[in-house]
Formats: C-alpha cells, structure tokens, sequence
C-alpha cells in the first residue's frame, strides 16, 4: 500500500509539469575551486601565481519565493610572487595571472528563467558566457578564453574585471542559442580610488553590447560552432591603450575625431570532434577575429589546434591539446604555439603542464609551466 501510494505521488508530481519539478529539486549550489600555477622561463626567472574563487548560488524556492530564479555570487583572489611578468607577450601565456588582487566582486546579481529565455542582472564578466568552449577552455593562453582583438582593445569586464551587466540568453531550439549582453562601457577595480566596479555612467565609459549565436552538434560526435560581434560606442575607443598615456597626450587623443568613432570586433569560432573509439577521440578547433585597423591596437587574430583525449590514460580521464595562434598589432606581430596535457586523476583534482613557444616580433620565449586545480 505504502509503494502503491508513493508511486502514485510521484505521478501526480511529474504531472504537475516541469516547474514544479524544477521547485521540488531546487537546492542551494555552492563551490570552491583553487589553482597553483609554477611558471619557468626555462632560463634564471620563476613565478607562482594562484587563484582562489568561491561561488554561490541560491534559487529563490530555497527563500520560500518564485521558482525558476537564481541568486548568484562569485569572489575571486589573486597572488603571485614576482611582480613582473617573466614573459613579454601581448596575448599573455597564462589566463590566470594579473596583479596581486585580494579580494573582487567576480559575479554578483539575479537570474530569471522565463521558459527558453534568461535573464540577468548586476555584475557580471564576459567569461561566464563568451569565448569559453570544451576544447578552448584546455588550453592556458588567454587568448583562446578571450580575443585579443577585445581584450587588448578595451578595458571590458574580462578576468579579473567585471562589470554592470544586463544579460539575455534565448534557445531556439536544444542546438541553437543567442546571447546579448549590455555592459557599462569600462571595466573597474573594485576598492579603487576615483572607480567603482557598480559604475554606470554612458556619457564617461559609453557602452558596451556583445551578441552571439552558437550551435552544438546534437549527435554523437561533439561540434560547437559560434559567431559573434561586439560593438562599443559613446566614448573615445582604444582605451586600453590610452591608459599608458601622459594626461596631456590623453586629451588631446579624447578629442580627435579617431577616438570618437564607434568601434566594433567580429569573431568566429569553431570545434568539431572528428573521430572517437571507446576512450580516444580526436577534434579540431578554429578561431579568426577582426577590428578595424585605424582604430584598434589589435586587428586581426587566428589559432588553429588539435585535441586528443584519452592517449595516455587507460581512464580516458586525459587530454592532450596542441595550438597555434597569431595576433596582429598595430606595431608588431605575435606567433605562439601551445602544447599542453590535462590529467583528470579525480572528480576534484587535476594536474596540467603545458609549454609555450612565443615569438613577439623579434623576441622569442620558451615558458613551461605546471597547473594544478582542486575543486570543490
């Protein structure tokens, strides 16, 4: 009798539709995830750098209110030991290493699920939606987690910054999506003199819009395909290369007709496994961007990679990941290839070296490095 009456609610429960299933399995998430990093330029410099992040998500049935929401924060810390870089490359070989920062506001805000949309408003940063995909997110260049065509261009809410945010997600359908994302047009510090990292000020900082369509292959072989653009206006462009400007040289740049025209960035990814037999698999990766030149330090980007899973592990928890790419300035040209293997030896631990081979110009770096990550 007891089973009889149990199955029988169950029934009624699934009946009752996604929602209240949804209202039933809500829970509060809660995370915490480290990683070390030894970096060696292979000659007399060494580096240690670190990051801490913590993140909560609490879903508003957990507060006795409406289902479908989500309040949603995240911290993040950073320390490292030298002070300067031990490598000289604009696209930056490490996508964890900035200035020592103690304390940042990363994600802060709320979330609504509205049938196939998702809404979000507060802090937020362009990595939680953009850029990120299974392949690119092995390798530890920055560039293949953000464009430099963005992220040298501008001074975006892109790691370890972050910025107001208005967020939209729509799924057309299980393979189809469309963001749009509304930023203040400047990123800031948090606890910095003169800036606040809740600033919204258009007529200051402009604005800042990125929109994006991805597709993911729904079969057995994984595909991820994705076109973007951002478009910033309102203020004078280029700001992140303006920041290494005297004042005086500042003004006079913020009133040439140069620095008040609307600027803009395209980009086009794409991943695509090709072939996989019990625990191996093997894909293919591309990117290409572009800005336009008479306005941006960075103009155009393009990498091209391979990733092998399972080669060296009887697990298949392995990774290997090779990449080339090639960032075109406006003084310089910039080539690195990365080699890297990911070993995933619990659902909470894993280990990654990786190598860099960089040419900057004229300029040649050899980096190895060691990462470690622990999750909770």
């Amino acid at each position: 009798m007891v089973r009889k009456t149990v199955y029988t609610l169950a029934i009624i429960v699934l009946q009752m539709g996604e929602e209240k299933v949804v209202f039933a399995q809500a829970k509060l998430e809660a995370s915490v995830q480290y990683t070390t990093e030894l970096q060696s330029d292979l000659g007399n410099r060494l580096n240690w750098v670190n990051l801490l992040s913590l993140r909560v998500a609490i879903p508003t049935e957990r507060l006795g209110l409406w289902s479908n929401g989500k309040l949603e924060v995240q911290t993040i810390s950073v320390y490292k030991t030298s002070r300067e870089r031990i490598a000289g490359d604009r696209q930056v070989f490490s996508n964890i290493e900035e200035d020592n920062l103690p304390f940042s506001p990363f994600l802060l805000g709320y979330s609504q699920q509205i049938g196939k949309v998702l809404l979000f408003g507060g802090l937020r940063n362009v990595n939680e939606d953009y850029f990120t995909t299974p392949y690119t997110s092995l390798f530890t260049n920055s560039s293949c987690g953000i464009y430099p065509t963005l992220s040298a261009n501008y001074v975006l809410a892109n790691y370890p910054l972050s910025a107001v945010c208005l967020h939209l997600e729509y799924r057309i359908n299980e393979m189809i999506r469309i963001k749009n994302s509304l930023y203040n047009g400047q990123a800031y510090l948090p606890f910095k003199q003169g800036s606040s990292v809740f600033a919204v000020s258009p007529q200051r900082d402009g604005l800042m819009d990125i929109a994006e369509m991805d597709y993911t292959t729904n079969s057995s072989y994984h595909g991820s395909y994705n076109l973007g653009i951002v478009v910033h206006g309102g203020n004078r462009c280029c700001d992140a290369a303006d920041d290494s400007l005297a004042p005086e040289q500042a003004s006079a740049e913020t009133t040439s007709e140069k620095h008040r025209k609307v600027n803009y960035a395209c980009w086009l990814s794409v991943e695509q496994e090709c072939w996989h037999s019990g625990r191996y698999s093997a894909g293919v990766l591309g990117q290409y961007s572009f800005a336009p030149s008479d306005r941006n330090d960075c103009r155009r980007y393009m990498a091209a990679g391979g990733i092998f899973k399972g080669l060296f592990s009887a697990s298949g928890e392995d990774t290997l990941g090779v990449v080339f790419s090639q960032a075109s300035f406006s003084d310089i040209r910039e080539k690195a290839l990365e080699i890297t293997w990911n070993y995933t030896v619990s659902n909470h631990f894993s280990v990654q070296p990786a190598f860099h081979f960089i040419r900057t110009g004229n300029e040649r770096s050899h980096i190895a490095m060691l990462r470690v990550m622990v999750e909770y």
